[in-house]
């Protein structure tokens, strides 16, 4: 009885304990994972937490990458060549969306698209799991918490 007295207890105080911890404190925690956004940078997608806003402009802190230009054509291929890119992506930019439908047995394809100009959002809210609650078949659970994550200015 003292046991499940002193878990109810824990779980309760969980939201005011994770508040009070910090970004770094969750991400070096090893029990916890944080499920962050991944933003699209054309040919790579970088987590939400590695992010600065510089300008009008988003980009890692470290905004320099190197990606692979060629695979060999082995079964066990590996990269022929690589090529360092400068990675940053606008707040406002143009999205394409599709407005009109054709159906085709059980696939559907788009045959009009709009564009509307968007802001990338600079706030998430980010959900925490306990690592030990996830799944073999991928599934997070229930997160544990979640806690506001704002992209800061690039320093």
């Amino acid at each position: 009885m003292k046991a499940i007295l002193i878990s109810l207890a824990m779980i309760l105080a969980m939201p005011a304990f994770a508040n009070s911890m910090t970004w770094d404190q969750i991400r070096s925690d090893t029990k916890l994972l944080a499920s962050f956004p991944q933003i699209n940078f054309g040919p790579l997608l970088v987590s939400a937490d590695e992010l600065c806003v510089d300008g009008a402009n988003l980009r890692p802190h470290n905004p320099y990458r190197d990606i692979c230009v060629g695979m060999t054509a082995e079964e066990n291929s590996t990269c022929k060549g690589y090529k360092r890119i400068y990675l940053e992506t606008p707040i406002r930019h143009t999205e394409n969306q599709c407005v009109a439908w054709e159906y085709l047995g059980d696939a559907a394809y788009c045959t009009q698209y709009t564009s509307t100009e968007k802001d990338r959002p600079l706030s998430y809210l980010v959900d925490v799991y306990d690592f030990a609650s996830i799944g073999s078949d991928g599934g997070n659970g229930q997160p544990l918490f979640s806690k506001s994550l704002t992209i800061p200015s690039c320093n």
